[in-house]
C-alpha cells in the first residue's frame, strides 16, 4: 500500500503545474470569524510556533485568540490552535506601540495574510509583519518615528475556564538584546514552555508593571531608541518544551540571522512543497477553498522535539526522540477519520514518527493518547481514536516502530481503565449504562459511542487476528446490538437494569 501511496503522489507530480503555484491560493483569513477558530499568523507545515494577533484571551469565540471582523488587539503571541473548540496557548504576548492611547486598535483594511506570513498596520502607525521558522517566531515592527515602545507580557494566554493560568514563572533579563525564561501554565493542560527572545536593537530602558490579582508572570515595557532614518526593530522568539538552553539552541541553529524576507520565503517555499504535492482542474474559487484546506490540514500536529531531539512529555520528563521527532497537538478523534488517512498520502514521511510518539505516549502514561498539547493529554473526547490511527498505519504498509509494541498498546489500552474508559463497567455489563455513567453519559450509552468505542476495538482485534505471537485472554468486544436498540424515534440507550430509553437522533444529511 505505501509503494502505491507513493507512485501515485509521483503521478500526481508528473501532472502538476509549475511549481509554487498553489501557495498563492492560502487566505489564512479563511475561518477566522464566527466560530472557525482559525488564526492567520504564519507557522509551517508541522510547525510548533504560530505567531499572531490576539484580539481577545476568554469565550469560546476567540480559541485562537482572533476574530476578523474585530480591530481590537492585545498583541501578537507566539502559539495557536487552529480549529479547537477550547482555548489554549497564546504564550509570550508581544505589542509594539509608538501611542499608548492607540496601541491597540488595528487598521483592519490594512491586514495581509499568506502562508508563512502576516502583516498590519495599527492606529498608532505601526507597521507589524510576522513570520517564522518551525520553532522561531520572527518579528519586524517599522515605527514612525525613532522612539519605540514595546510591551512584553508573560502572563498572557487563551484562557478556557482559568483566571490564573500562570502558576510560575522565572524571567531573566540577560542583557540589553536578551530576555529569557520558562511559564509554567495550567488551562487545558498543565505544561511548561522555555523561550529565548532576541532584539537586533538594545533597548534603552526596561520597566516592571505591578502584578494583578491572581498573576504570577510579569509584565514589562521595553523603549528603543532606533535609527530616524529607518525606525525598524527586529525580534525573535525561540520555543522550547525542554529548557532555556534548548530554546537557544532551536535559535542558533534554525535563525542565526537577521534577513527577515529570507525566512519569509523559506516558509513559503516550505508551504509549496506540501501544496503542489496535488493538483486539481478547477475554477479559481474552488482551488482557493481546497488548498486553504489543505493548508489547515499541514498546521497540526506539531514536531515539539527541538533540534537537537530532546522533548518534554506526558511524564513531565525530558527525553531524547527517535530521529528528532515527537508529535503532539494529536487531536485523535477529530483526525483519525480523514485528516490522518490523507496525510499517509500527502506527507507519509511524518507517520511513522507520530505513531512512535503515540507508544511512547503510552509507555510513560499507560494507555495510548486521547488529545494531547505540548505533550500533555487533556483528555477530551470520549474512546481512544490512536487505535484505529495506529492500525492505518500498519495496514497500509508503514514499518518505522515496532508493531508489537503498538500492539501492547493498543491492548493496555483497551482493557485497562483509564480517563473516559471505564472498562471494569463495560465488562459487567457489556455496555456502558447511561445511568451508572457519571461523565458524558449519554454519548457513551449511545450509537456514537458504541461506533466510537467498537470501531477502535473491532481493529484491535483485527490487528490480533494478524499477529500470531499475541492473544489476549480476555478480549473485550463491544457488544453493538445489546448496547443500541433501533426505536421509531431515534436510538434506545440502556439503564443499569437494562432497561432501554428512547433518545432522538439529528436527522442525517444527505
Amino acid at each position: 500500500m505505501k509503494k502505491k501511496i507513493h507512485l501515485l503522489l509521483c503521478m500526481w507530480g508528473l501532472l502538476g503545474t509549475v511549481s509554487g503555484q498553489n501557495v498563492m491560493y492560502v487566505d489564512p483569513f479563511i475561518g477566522t470569524q464566527g466560530t472557525g477558530h482559525t488564526f492567520p499568523g504564519p507557522s509551517l507545515p508541522f510547525g510548533i510556533v504560530q505567531p499572531g494577533p490576539d484580539c481577545n484571551s476568554t469565550s469560546w469565540d476567540y480559541t485562537s485568540g482572533y476574530q476578523y471582523a474585530d480591530s481590537t488587539l492585545l498583541g501578537f503571541s507566539q502559539t495557536h490552535l487552529s480549529g479547537t473548540g477550547i482555548g489554549e496557548l497564546g504564550d509570550v504576548l508581544l505589542l509594539p506601540f509608538a501611542d499608548n492611547e492607540k496601541k491597540g486598535i488595528l487598521k483592519k483594511h490594512t491586514e495581509k495574510a499568506s502562508a508563512g506570513y502576516y502583516s498590519v498596520e495599527k492606529a498608532d502607525g505601526v507597521k507589524a509583519e510576522l513570520t517564522c521558522t518551525h520553532r522561531v517566531a520572527f518579528h519586524r515592527y517599522t515605527f514612525p518615528s525613532a522612539n519605540a515602545s514595546l510591551l512584553l507580557d508573560f502572563q498572557h494566554g487563551i484562557r478556557f475556564l482559568t483566571d490564573s493560568l500562570v502558576l510560575h514563572s522565572d524571567i531573566q533579563i540577560k542583557d540589553k538584546h536578551t530576555i529569557t525564561g520558562y511559564c509554567h501554565t495550567k488551562n487545558w493542560v498543565e505544561r511548561k514552555y522555555f523561550f529565548v527572545i532576541k532584539f537586533d536593537t538594545p533597548f534603552s530602558s526596561m520597566e516592571q508593571l505591578p502584578l494583578q490579582a491572581k498573576e504570577n508572570a510579569p509584565r514589562y515595557v521595553a523603549q528603543f531608541k532606533l535609527k530616524s532614518k529607518h525606525p525598524q526593530l527586529k525580534v525573535k522568539v525561540a520555543l522550547s518544551t525542554t529548557g532555556m538552553k534548548g530554546a537557544e539552541k532551536n535559535l542558533q541553529q534554525e535563525l542565526p540571522h537577521w534577513d527577515f524576507e529570507a525566512v519569509r520565503k523559506q516558509a513559503s517555499d516550505q508551504w509549496s512543497r506540501y501544496l503542489d504535492k496535488i493538483q486539481i482542474e478547477t475554477d479559481e474559487r474552488r482551488k482557493r477553498i481546497f488548498y486553504n484546506c489543505m493548508y489547515h490540514l499541514l498546521l497540526q500536529p506539531s514536531n515539539i522535539a527541538d533540534v537537537d531531539g530532546r522533548y518534554r512529555g506526558v511524564d513531565d520528563q525530558v527525553s531524547c526522540a527517535e530521529h528528532k521527532a515527537y508529535f503532539s497537538t494529536l487531536s485523535n478523534w477529530d483526525i483519525y477519520r480523514a485528516a490522518f488517512p490523507l496525510l499517509q498520502f500527502i506527507a507519509p514521511e511524518v507517520i511513522d514518527p507520530i505513531v512512535r510518539s503515540m507508544i511512547v505516549h503510552h509507555q510513560k502514561a499507560g494507555f495510548l493518547p486521547i488529545w494531547t498539547a505540548w505533550g500533555k493529554d487533556n483528555y477530551c473526547m470520549i474512546g481512544n481514536h490512536a487505535i484505529p490511527m495506529i492500525v492505518s498505519a500498519y495496514q497500509n504498509g508503514f514499518s518505522g516502530f515496532n508493531p508489537e509494541e503498538a500492539f501492547a498498546a493498543i491492548q493496555e489500552t483497551s482493557t485497562t481503565p483509564h480517563i473516559h474508559s471505564d472498562w471494569d463497567t463495560y465488562r459487567k455489563y457489556g455496555y456502558y449504562p447511561f445511568d451508572l455513567v457519571k461523565d458524558e453519559s449519554v454519548s457513551k450509552a449511545s450509537k456514537t459511542d458504541t461506533t466510537t468505542g467498537a470501531w477502535p476495538s473491532w481493529l484491535r482485534n483485527s490487528r490480533r487476528r494478524r499477529s500470531a505471537k499475541n492473544s489476549i485472554k480476555e478480549p473485550v468486544f463491544m457488544k453493538i446490538c445489546s448496547t443500541v436498540t433501533p426505536s421509531s424515534s431515534g436510538e434506545r440507550i440502556r439503564k443499569g437494569n437494562g432497561e432501554p430509553i428512547s433518545i432522538r437522533s439529528r436527522p442525517r444529511l444527505r
